[in-house]
C-alpha cells in the first residue's frame, strides 16, 4: 500500500512543484516566516512565565519580568512589520521606491545586540529576541538583493559589505582585542544604543528637505501678503492702471533700443 501511495504521490508532487512558480514559493516562505514569528513570540513568552510560576519571587521581580516579556513581544512584532511590504515586493518582482537602508541598518543593530547579549552575563533574552531579528532582517535584505534594479542592488551590496560585515567586524575585533573586563560590555552597549538612536531617527532625514521647502514657501507667502497691495494702496484704480501701462511702454522702448 505504501509503494502504491508513493507511485501515485510522486507524480502529483512533481506536477505541483512544476506548477508553483518562484514567486509563489517565495510568498509561501514569507508566510512560513510569519508563522515562525508568532511561534517565536510564544516561546519567548512561555519560558519566562514558566520560570516565574516555578519559582515565585517578589512583586518587583515579577513586574520587571512582565515588562521584559512585553518588550520582547513588541520587538519581534517590530521585526515582523515589513512582511506585508516584502509580500508586495515579491508579488510585483520589484522593490519599487523602497529603500534598503532601514533593513541593512536594522540587521547591523540586531547583530550587535546579539553580540552584546552573548558578552553580557544573563543576556539570554537579548540574544533570542535579536536573533529572531537577525534572521528576519537577513531575509529582507536578501529579497532586496534579489528583486531590486542593478543600481539599487549594487548600493545594497555596498551597504551590506560596509555596515553588516565591515562595521560589525571592526566592533567585534576592537572590543575583543583592545577592551577587557566589564568595560567591554559598556562599550558594546554604547555602540548599540547609538545605533538604536540612528535607526529610529533615520526617517527624520526625509523631513530635512521638506522642512527647508516649508520654511522658504512660508516666507514667500508672508512677503507676498505684506507687499502685494503696496502699490495699489498708494494709487487710485485708474492711476494705478495708467502707471502700469506707462511702465510697460517704457520697458518695451528700452528693449527696442
Amino acid at each position: 500500500m505504501n509503494s502504491d501511495f508513493r507511485q501515485c504521490g510522486e507524480p502529483l508532487l512533481a506536477q505541483t512543484w512544476r506548477n508553483l512558480g518562484f514567486v509563489q514559493v517565495t510568498c509561501l516562505f514569507i508566510y512560513v516566516l510569519h508563522l515562525s514569528t508568532l511561534l517565536s513570540i510564544f516561546f519567548l513568552t512561555l519560558t519566562p512565565l514558566t520560570r516565574l510560576l516555578a519559582h515565585p519571587s517578589s512583586a518587583m521581580e515579577a513586574s520587571l519580568l512582565f515588562v521584559g516579556v512585553v518588550g520582547n513581544v513588541i520587538s519581534v512584532l517590530v521585526f515582523a512589520s515589513p512582511i506585508n511590504t516584502f509580500r508586495r515586493i515579491v508579488r510585483n518582482r520589484s522593490t519599487e521606491d523602497f529603500e534598503p537602508s532601514p533593513y541593512v541598518i536594522t540587521l547591523l543593530n540586531s547583530s550587535l545586540w546579539v553580540y552584546y547579549g552573548i558578552t553580557k552575563p544573563g543576556g539570554l533574552l537579548i540574544v533570542t529576541v535579536n536573533g529572531v531579528g537577525v534572521v528576519m532582517e537577513a531575509v529582507y535584505v536578501a529579497l532586496f538583493l534579489l528583486y531590486s534594479a542593478p543600481p539599487l542592488k549594487a548600493k545594497t551590496a555596498v551597504l551590506v559589505a560596509a555596515l553588516d560585515v565591515g562595521f560589525f567586524g571592526a566592533v567585534a575585533l576592537v572590543t575583543r582585542l583592545a577592551v577587557h573586563g566589564s568595560s567591554r560590555v559598556v562599550v558594546i552597549g554604547l555602540v548599540c544604543a547609538f545605533l538604536n538612536v540612528l535607526m529610529y531617527g533615520s526617517p527624520l532625514c526625509a523631513m530635512i528637505p521638506n522642512g527647508i521647502g516649508f520654511i522658504l514657501g512660508t516666507s514667500q507667502l508672508i512677503l507676498y501678503m505684506i507687499y502685494m497691495n503696496s502699490e495699489a494702496s498708494n494709487l487710485p484704480g485708474e492711476s494705478y492702471r495708467e502707471s502700469q501701462q506707462q511702465r510697460l511702454i517704457v520697458t518695451n522702448n528700452e528693449a527696442n533700443i
